[in-house]
């Protein structure tokens, strides 16, 4: 499973190609054994990396409630809320939006 075109290797690899092969040397290793070493740390450093401290989210402080004219157990009006919301986030500039016919519960609630 070689490599098929020159073009995939890095640019600065042939000089950390003959620095790996001199620290290799120096050491009286082979080029291979200090690859597998080398691969030996990476995988042994992502193992331990998995195993660390839990960190918990952050938990808001914030009071307060809905705004006026929302009411929680009514799961349409929220839906709309919601997808106005939305509309209203990804609206590009240019005309404004037009609200959906026929649904006025957004209109008691104060923007």
């Amino acid at each position: 499973m070689g490599l098929t075109r020159q073009s995939e290797l890095p640019s600065d690899f042939p000089k950390t190609f003959s620095a790996t092969r001199r620290k290799a040397t120096s050491e009286g290793r082979t080029l291979t054994s200090l690859i597998e070493d080398g691969l030996r740390l990476i995988v042994t450093e992502n193992k331990k990396g998995t195993k660390g401290k839990h960190v918990l989210p952050r938990i808001s402080k914030a009071t307060g409630g809905p705004l006026p004219g929302i009411e929680l157990t009514d799961l349409s009006t929220l839906r709309e809320i919601d997808d106005l919301d939305y509309i209203r986030r990804m609206h590009r500039p240019g005309p404004p939006p037009t609200e959906p016919r026929g649904r006025t519960a957004l209109s008691e609630v104060s923007r």
